[in-house]
């Protein structure tokens, strides 16, 4: 994104991802591994894509955050032209809580991509809580918002 924006506000809920993150910011390889299969895992290396350089990276702010606190950090972040909600969404506790925020931090005519594999367990969210994945005619009203 920041090869695209001007700045870019990069947050999770998990420091250890953000402190990879920061360290691939600086430009530090990290090595892990990866399941493939079962106890199969493949040890892989991230780094910075090419054509992102010193510059580009110098536009991405990362820290530690709560999607579902987004609505508190609207005065702290400002407004966007564009935000992406990647693999989250069926991870927090209140779903809800983050989507009702984006008014406050979507400029007007800006882009909201939500990407989920809508797995919803109730480790993460409260059933009562879901966005789909129950046969429930009247759950997905919840996406009857305006963003714009």
């Amino acid at each position: 994104m920041a090869k695209t924006f001007d700045h870019v506000e990069a947050f999770d809920f998990s420091q250890s991802f953000i402190t990879a993150a920061q360290q691939i910011q600086s430009g530090e390889e990290l090595k892990m591994n990866i399941p493939v299969e079962g106890d199969i895992s493949e040890e892989v290396s991230v780094v910075q894509e090419p054509g992102v350089d010193a510059d580009v990276m110098s536009k991405v702010n990362f820290w530690q955050g709560d999607a579902c606190a987004l609505s508190e950090y609207a005065d702290k972040i400002g407004t966007f032209d564009g935000v992406v909600i990647a693999n989250l969404l069926c991870r927090l506790p209140n779903p809800q809580a983050c989507l009702s925020a984006l008014p406050q931090i979507v400029n007007k005519g800006g882009v909201v991509v939500i990407v989920t594999p809508f797995t919803w367990l109730e480790e993460y969210t409260p059933k009562h809580l879901w966005l789909g994945g129950m046969n429930d005619p009247g759950m997905y009203l919840v996406f009857g918002m305006s963003l714009l």
